[in-house]
C-alpha cells in the first residue's frame, strides 16, 4: 500500500515535550485506504488523511523532558506495514524564566529587559510579550 508514497516534510517539525502538536505530513501517494498511523520514535498515534498529499497526526508526549529528536514513520494500512519518511521531529521542553532585569520600567515602554531562562532553543525570532 505504501508503494510510491513519500513524505517531503513535516509541518511543524518540532513541538513541546507534552505532545498534542498537530503535525501535517506533506507528501505524495497517500492512498485513501485505512486509517494512517504515525510513529514518533516508538510512540504510535492514529492520523487523519486529509487528501492524497496530506496526513495530520497529533504528536504524542515525549518520553524525555528535554530536547529530543525522533524519526517519524508512517503506516497507510492501519499498522500492517510502515514506510520510513526520512523526516525527524524535535521535541523541546517548556521554557522557564529564571529571572529578568529590570523588574520595572516606564509606562510608555521602550525599556530594555534582560531575561535569564532555561530551555531556550537556538532559533531566530524569539520575542517577549509583557
Amino acid at each position: 500500500i505504501a508503494e510510491g508514497a513519500s513524505v517531503a516534510r513535516l509541518l511543524p517539525s518540532h513541538g513541546l515535550v507534552r505532545g498534542a502538536t498537530s503535525v501535517t505530513l506533506v507528501g505524495t501517494g497517500f492512498a485513501m485506504h485505512k486509517t494512517p498511523i504515525c510513529l514518533f520514535g516508538l510512540r504510535m498515534v492514529r492520523g487523519e488523511r486529509v487528501d492524497t498529499s496530506h496526513i495530520v497526526c497529533d504528536s504524542p508526549p515525549s518520553p524525555l523532558e528535554r530536547l529530543f529528536q525522533v524519526q517519524v514513520i508512517v503506516s497507510l494500512d492501519a499498522g500492517v506495514s510502515y514506510f520510513n519518511t526520512t523526516q525527524s521531529y524535535e521535541y523541546y521542553p517548556l521554557l522557564r524564566v529564571l529571572d529578568f532585569y529590570p523588574q520595572v520600567g516606564v509606562i510608555q515602554g521602550g525599556t530594555t529587559v534582560t531575561v535569564s531562562a532555561a530551555g531556550v532553543r537556538n532559533v531566530a525570532g524569539i520575542t517577549c510579550r509583557f
